[in-house]
């Protein structure tokens, strides 16, 4: 480890180089291209018959096959850690993008009426289901490729890193609480008014209106998460109060959760800060008391996401529901298959635009790149039209009327068709891998790592034109302080 002036650290013990890919990785890259190339042909033959009702009993198998093999792709052979941006991404996208399939092929009950499957044509959907299953396979294969030929090899883990007074990054500490102050501020202002519109009207509706209403003030909310995994990062606190510190911000999320029956930005951000917080201080391997503790609490939390979901428009109904449920254990019998419900809606937002794409709208060409990174701006008020064309929740989905979301993996090919999608995915596992990276290097590239995390986390259910402007917050607005910090420590030496 080498120290830099003023609290900057350079990790170069956590980097080993390798000579070349070893036998088990080309026989398995042997092994998952040839899976790939088999399931693109059949894909090929596919698109054009016309199938039963039931595609969920045709598409299922290669699922199966598919997620197997891609876990021991992550798992057994490149021994992919768990706080590694490309296993979550892949690995719940398969949840995300597949719940329905498994709902309906293994027969689960469901009590959520919302079904915008029944708005596409058995055709669609497994066009869609193929597509994604493409897409996640690609993404993978660039990971394994980048991770088989790149000459740095990962072995360490962060809480290998003492917790001595020589490893705390005294700057790091700083703007960490500096833009964790200005995010808690924004976050909880921000969600005073989310609120209280929301409980007031008791409807998730007015949860929509308000959150849309907020502008930048919800945007620079987001800086609570590289602020906490800033302060976790910089190793200033011991084990304990750096585990004070991590529950008393997700129990922050988790009461904006259930007060204003929001979800998603709220899960991952819990998820964001409890994997900063286990590989700051975490340990290798884990205890088998361990599994199953996080185990309960998972099925808890999936069981308050169903309760939040089933009363959005009571939500004064949530706690006691909840407290209800888990005395009388109810959701041990609901869990999976309302799980799959909630979470396979994101399939559609593929199909509607693989349906929908080029035989409506034309595709994008890249322009919801140069869209996104434009949004970055606030000029939105100047050009009105030109941004909200790039969602495709305001496009696409107001043109079919089915609300489905949007997706990073559906902007793909709305921009470059089934092909160029596809050779995007591959890119974009590559760049994974290389984000992945970010976090044994040290000084600050390890806590704005769990930053692109959080992203990455969006992009499951968001497209570019919802990230952008968050990335550019989380990342420039912390790499800006930092520099300023320096310039002042700097100026106060001379």
């Amino acid at each position: 480890m080498v120290y830099g002036k003023i609290g900057e650290n350079v990790n170069t013990d956590n980097l080993s180089y390798k000579r070349s890919i070893s036998l088990g990785e080309f026989l398995f890259l042997i092994i998952y291209s040839s899976f790939i190339f088999i399931l693109s042909y059949w894909a090929f033959e596919i698109f054009s018959t016309s199938i039963p009702s039931n595609y969920e009993h045709v598409i299922f198998p290669w699922i199966i096959v598919s997620f197997i093999l891609t876990l021991i792709g992550f798992v057994v052979i490149y021994r992919t850690p768990l706080s590694d941006v490309a296993i979550w991404f892949v690995l719940v996208s398969y949840l995300f993008m597949f719940g329905h399939v498994f709902l309906k092929v293994f027969d689960l009950h469901t009590s959520l009426v919302w079904n915008p499957g029944t708005f596409f044509h058995p055709n669609d959907k497994l066009r869609g289901a193929l597509y994604a299953i493409l897409s996640l396979d690609f993404i993978s294969l660039g990971y394994f490729l980048n991770n088989s030929f790149s000459k740095e090899k990962n072995t360490s883990h962060g809480s290998d890193i003492e917790l001595t007074k020589n490893n705390i990054n005294n700057n790091m500490y700083k703007v960490g609480w500096i833009i964790f102050i200005i995010g808690l501020f924004c976050s909880l202002l921000n969600s005073y008014i989310v609120v209280t519109s929301t409980f007031r009207a008791g409807t998730y509706t007015a949860y929509a209106e308000a959150a849309g209403a907020t502008g930048f003030l919800d945007d620079f909310a987001y800086l609570i998460i590289p602020g906490s995994t800033f302060i976790l990062c910089s190793r200033k606190y011991k084990l304990n109060s750096a585990r004070i510190f991590t529950s008393i911000i997700s129990f922050l999320y988790l009461v904006i959760m259930v007060f204003s029956g929001s979800r998603k930005t709220q899960l991952f951000s819990i998820l964001t800060i409890l994997i900063c917080y286990r590989w700051v201080y975490g340990k290798h391997k884990l205890k088998l008391s361990t599994i199953i503790s996080t185990s309960i609490l998972g099925f808890l939390f999936l069981n308050l996401i169903y309760i939040i979901r089933e009363y959005r428009t009571n939500l004064s109904m949530v706690i006691p529901s909840f407290i209800k449920s888990v005395i009388h254990l109810d959701f041990l019998r609901e869990i999976f298959g309302e799980t799959f419900a909630e979470t396979g809606l994101s399939l559609y937002s593929v199909v509607s635009i693989v349906k929908y794409v080029p035989a409506v709208f034309h595709f994008e060409k890249g322009l919801t790149f140069v869209r996104s990174i434009l949004a970055i701006l606030p000029l939105g008020g100047f050009f009105p039209t030109f941004f909200k064309n790039g969602f495709s929740t305001a496009l696409i989905n107001k043109y079919t009327g089915i609300p489905v979301g949007s997706s990073l993996i559906g902007d793909f090919y709305w921009n470059f068709g089934m092909i160029g999608a596809i050779i995007f995915c591959l890119l974009f596992g590559i760049v994974l891998s290389k984000v992945g990276n970010m976090k044994y290097k040290g000084n600050y590239q390890e806590p704005l790592y769990f930053s692109f995390l959080f992203v990455i986390f969006i992009c499951i259910r968001a497209g570019l034109m919802d990230i952008a402007r968050p990335l550019a917050i989380m990342t420039l607005i912390p790499l800006l302080i930092k520099n300023l910090l320096i310039r002042y420590s700097k100026n106060r030496s001379i």
